[in-house]
């Protein structure tokens, strides 16, 4: 497991564990501290995205980021500001208990290059992180398997995402209409697409089909079937970064 990059310590991938909770920081800079591939940056392991000023000056050293899901998303997002030489090879990680579909969908779209849920094995935070230095995205299988699922079904608009989200909550026609001020018309037409593309009847089905597919965690925007990951034997994500999602 050597790896190429200039910034390697001693042939080894520099990590940069960056989590809000400082116990679960502390955590998953234990399991990774442990393996000889790694050398972990040692002013990320005590730091959150909060620490902007720390993370930001550590980020040209580091081959992986390891992060929550918020602190993953801003990191992409100033990555994306700073593309350019050493940073465009900087690979981000989520280890996350967010795993809607919609979140899922979103950090991809935002440049994650890898996801695992919490609870996942320690062996494949190694894993996942060797693979992201070698040019792959890595999705845990739970996560992949989300993942190709979406892409069986249209796509909700921003607006269908909003009063799907409000159907979920309880509300009845009357209030999704007051709630996003929007003519009772407009709702019942919205409904009515919303049951399509479900593949549904009823509010009651779309209700659960929204909270197993996680729906309603966020209206963000999806990805196309283009961008869908390409599934290994086993159900995870393994792409060259060079493919159609990378």
């Amino acid at each position: 497991m050597q790896a190429t990059s200039t910034s390697d310590v001693n042939g080894r991938i520099v990590v940069s564990v960056i989590f809000d909770d400082p116990l679960v920081r502390a955590g998953v800079a234990a399991i990774l501290g442990v393996q000889s591939a790694f050398a972990l940056i040692n002013e990320q392991v005590v730091s959150g995205v909060g620490c902007e000023a720390s993370w930001r000056r550590a980020l040209p050293e580091v081959d992986v980021v390891v992060a929550d899901y918020n602190s993953a998303l801003v990191i992409c997002a100033w990555l994306r500001k700073e593309a350019s030489g050493r940073m465009s090879r900087v690979k981000v990680m989520i280890i996350s208990h967010r795993v809607g579909e919609s979140e899922i969908l979103h950090a991809l779209a935002q440049g994650i290059h890898g996801y695992l849920p919490f609870g996942c094995r320690m062996e494949e935070m190694a894993e996942a992180v060797v693979a992201l230095h070698g040019g792959q995205r890595y999705l845990e299988r739970s996560i992949a398997r989300r993942v190709a699922e979406s892409f069986d079904h249209e796509a909700l608009t921003s607006r269908e995402a909003d009063v799907l989200r409000l159907v979920v909550a309880g509300y009845a026609n009357k209030m999704v209409a007051e709630d996003l001020d929007i003519a009772m018309g407009t709702v019942k037409s919205h409904i009515k697409s919303i049951l399509n593309k479900l593949g549904v009847r009823t509010r009651t089905e779309a209700t659960a089909v929204a909270l197993r597919r996680g729906l309603c965690d966020m209206a963000l925007p999806a990805l196309t079937p283009a961008d869908a990951p390409h599934l290994d034997a086993s159900g995870r994500a393994a792409i060259p970064s060079g493919s159609a999602a990378g």
